[in-house]
């Protein structure tokens, strides 16, 4: 039986518990009408490419002091994403055009994000960035955001070094995610010292984008699952799209059969470095200078064209690359980047 005194207790508990519960109830609504606050005035969407105007004020955007400190893109580097969207549209081939979703308040572009297909399934973040003056008020979010939605893809990846602490707490925050931490390495384009010619040498070859069989052969050596594993395989997942349409070049060596037997990809940056973009030899041929032979063909050759370093960046427990680019002379960065994998659950299985 409940007492009239216990009735009262009980009632006083629920009331508290009720008013409670109504607080955090305008919390929340506080909290939501706060972010839309925020974000009050801006469109998120995709670029309009057949606006010239809204075009110009991109590049406008990307021509701020802040955020080519912050990005390291250029105007130029955005210039050539839009050429090679328009191409991709003239020649209806929509599905490989670069993602370009614009924060957009008063005819000005505030924050942008640009992504591109890396394969048939997957895309790379290019860059996510927000005008100094709109930071920390979900522009950056509600632009990744964006590029989810709007990506038919299997998976949305990125690369960030641990000193983009806000970048990457966010990131982390993006869950389910797969993290991989790389080591970057750098050396000076004319330091020659620690090449040695013991080793008998090889024949270095350039590969033309019009060698379309020497390319699919390439292709082969690279789809080998024993390569993938030990390598970082995204540099290798689209390498005949991304060597056909963009700047990625490559070394590589012919075996006795005129087969490739190892290839070293690259491409050069606006800054005058040189970026290496995977190193792979076939397993029959390491262990013989192969590698090194590589990577010292590819220094002089920037360095004649006046390139002052090479940088790479290798999936941490990669030990053997690792150690080939030690021995070459390069020195190790005390920045680590993650290498990070979200997988997007509404891949249709087709672009559009």
């Amino acid at each position: 039986m409940i007492t009239h005194k216990g009735l009262k207790v009980f009632m006083k508990s629920y009331q508290i518990y009720a008013a409670c519960l109504i607080m955090l109830s305008c919390l929340s609504i506080f909290a939501l009408h706060n972010e839309i606050h925020q974000l009050q005035g801006f469109e998120i969407r995709s670029i309009n490419m057949n606006d010239e105007e809204e075009i110009n004020a991109l590049y406008d955007f990307f021509s701020n002091e802040d955020i080519q400190n912050d990005t390291k893109e250029t105007t130029e580097t955005i210039r050539r994403y839009i050429r090679h969207n328009k191409l991709w549209l003239l020649n209806n081939q929509s599905q490989n055009m670069n993602q370009i979703i614009i924060a957009k308040k008063d005819k000005k572009i505030y924050g942008a994000a640009i992504a591109y297909p890396f394969n048939q399934t997957d895309y790379w973040i290019k860059v996510i960035a927000v005008d100094k003056s709109f930071r920390r008020q979900k522009v950056g979010s509600a632009l990744f955001h964006a590029l989810e939605k709007i990506l038919n893809a299997t998976s949305i990846q990125c690369k960030l070094t641990t000193e983009q602490d806000i970048a990457c707490k966010f990131i982390e925050s993006q869950k389910p995610i797969q993290i991989r931490y790389l080591s970057m390495f750098v050396k000076a384009a004319g330091d020659f010292s620690q090449y040695n010619h013991v080793v008998k040498p090889y024949d270095i070859y350039h590969l033309d984008c019009h060698n379309e069989e020497m390319i699919d052969k390439i292709c082969d050596l690279l789809s080998n699952e024993e390569i993938k594993r030990k390598t970082n395989s995204l540099s290798w997942t689209s390498f005949k799209k991304s060597f056909t349409s963009s700047d990625i070049k490559a070394l590589f060596v012919k075996d006795n059969m005129g087969n490739p037997c190892a290839v070293l990809c690259y491409n050069l940056k606006e800054n005058n470095t040189c970026q290496t973009q995977g190193l792979a030899v076939r397993k029959d041929c390491r262990r013989q200078g192969v590698a090194k032979t590589l990577i010292e063909t590819l220094q002089r050759h920037v360095f004649i064209h006046g390139y002052s370093e090479v940088h790479t960046a290798i999936l941490h427990d990669n030990l053997a690359a690792i150690n080939c680019f030690k021995d070459a002379g390069f020195v190790e960065q005390p920045e680590k980047t993650l290498m990070i994998k979200k997988e997007l659950k509404h891949y249709t299985g087709i672009r559009t």
